[in-house]
C-alpha cells in the first residue's frame, strides 16, 4: 500500500483485506474497463510513447517520481477517486490515500501489468481476482495476473499482483526519509519499475533476453533433470525414503490436487556446475 494519511474510523475486518468474493464479478469488469482508460490518461499527461516495453518503464518512472517528489502539484485527474478503489480491499485506500496517488498507483500498476502481458508467451496471462480456499493464501482478493492454463496440474502454477508491487515503490518514495535508518530500497532509482518487471517475469517463470545468461560449459553430463537420474543407484537409497507424493502450498485457483508425483517434482529440477563444483536448481519457480 502506499503512505498512510490517516486512520480508518472503524477496525478492519477480513472481508476488507481480502474483499467479498460475492462482488468479485464486477470488480474485475470494472478493473478491466478502467485498464485501457487510465493508461490513455497516462499517455496525455506524460507525453510519453508508452509501446509495453521495458524501457517504457523506466521514462514512466522518471515522470512519476517528479510528480511524487512535488506532491501531485499539475497532475490532473480524471475524478477524486478512481472507481476500482470503490471496492474492498482497495476501499480504505481512498480514505486515506490523495487523489493524486490513488491515480499514479492504478496507473502505474495497470501498465506495469500490461507490459507484463506482452512479455510473457503463451499461453495467455489474464487479469483475475485471486481466490483460494486457504485463507492465508497472500493476495487474497487482489487484482493478479495469472494463467488460467496453468490451474491444471502439471503446470507452473504462479502468479503476480501489480498493485503490491508498484504500491511497494510509491510507498518507498513517497516517505520521509530518517538519515539513520537510511533509504528505502529503490527510492530515488529510475531503473526500479523496469527491474522490477524482470524480476516478476523471472519469478513467473518466463525466460527473457535480459535476463538469460550463457549457457556453463561443462565436460560431465549431469542427466539432464533429476528425473533423469532417478534409477541411478546412488539416487535409490534416497528415494527409498521420499514419500511417492508431495504437496505444493496451492498457488492456483479451483484446482482441489496440489499433490505431485517424485517423478514431477524431479521433472524440475536440474544441475549446474563448473569446475568441480556441482548444485541443483529449480527449473521453474513454484511455492512448493
Amino acid at each position: 500500500m502506499l503512505m498512510t494519511m490517516g486512520t480508518p474510523r472503524a477496525p478492519l475486518t477480513a472481508d476488507d483485506y481480502r474483499g467479498v468474493p460475492a462482488e468479485d464479478a464486477e470488480r474485475l469488469r470494472d478493473w478491466n474497463a478502467h485498464v485501457p482508460d487510465v493508461i490513455t490518461w497516462l499517455r496525455e499527461r506524460s507525453g510519453l510513447i508508452l509501446d509495453s516495453s521495458a524501457e517504457s518503464l523506466r521514462g514512466l518512472w522518471i515522470w512519476a517520481m517528479d510528480h511524487i517528489a512535488h506532491g501531485g502539484a499539475g497532475l490532473a485527474v480524471p475524478h477524486e477517486v478512481p472507481p476500482w478503489t470503490r471496492w474492498r480491499p482497495y476501499r480504505y485506500a481512498s480514505e486515506r490515500e490523495l487523489p493524486y496517488q490513488l491515480w499514479l498507483w492504478g496507473a502505474l500498476s495497470a501498465y506495469f501489468g500490461e507490459v507484463f502481458i506482452a512479455f510473457c508467451t503463451l499461453p495467455e496471462v489474464e487479469w483475475r481476482i485471486f481466490r483460494h480456499s486457504v485463507q492465508s493464501v497472500m493476495n487474497q482478493g487482489e487484482f493478479v495476473l495469472l494463467r488460467p492454463a496453468h490451474i491444471k496440474r502439471n503446470k507452473p502454477r504462479n502468479w503476480i499482483c501489480p498493485h503490491q508491487t508498484v504500491g511497494v515503490l510509491l510507498e518507498a518514495q513517497s516517505m520521509d526519509v530518517n538519515s539513520q535508518d537510511g533509504f528505502p530500497v529503490g527510492r530515488d532509482d529510475p531503473g526500479r519499475l523496469q527491474a522490477l518487471l524482470f524480476m516478476r517475469l523471472r519469478e513467473f517463470g518466463e525466460g527473457v533476453a535480459e535476463l538469460t545468461a550463457p549457457a556453463a560449459e561443462s565436460d560431465k553430463d549431469p542427466g539432464g533433470t533429476l528425473r533423469g537420474m532417478l534409477d541411478a543407484p546412488q539416487v535409490g537409497v534416497a528415494r527409498l525414503v521420499c514419500p511417492p507424493r508431495w504437496v505444493a502450498i496451492p498457488d492456483g485457483l479451483d484446482d482441489d490436487d496440489f499433490t505431485f508425483t517424485t517423478e514431477e517434482v524431479c521433472e524440475g529440477i536440474g544441475f549446474a556446475g563448473q569446475g568441480g563444483h556441482w548444485s541443483m536448481l529449480r527449473l521453474h519457480p513454484t511455492r512448493c
